[in-house]
């Protein structure tokens, strides 16, 4: 096992988890209060455990 698989498995744990803890609906709904643009997706990078895309 590679270090990259390591990572990617641990990351798919955590984001079962995640989806678990919280429903779609609520994702939705948050989504639909954030509106547009960049300064929403620049403090969204700024957190912690950012999506598998990111960490790869």
């Amino acid at each position: 096992m590679t270090i990259l698989d390591t990572i990617a498995e641990h990351t798919r744990k955590r984001v079962a988890e995640r989806k678990l803890s919280h429903p779609t609906r609520e994702l939705e709904e948050r989504c639909r209060t954030l509106g547009r643009g960049t300064p929403h997706f620049e403090e969204a990078l700024s957190k912690e455990g950012l999506s598998f895309i990111c960490e790869v």
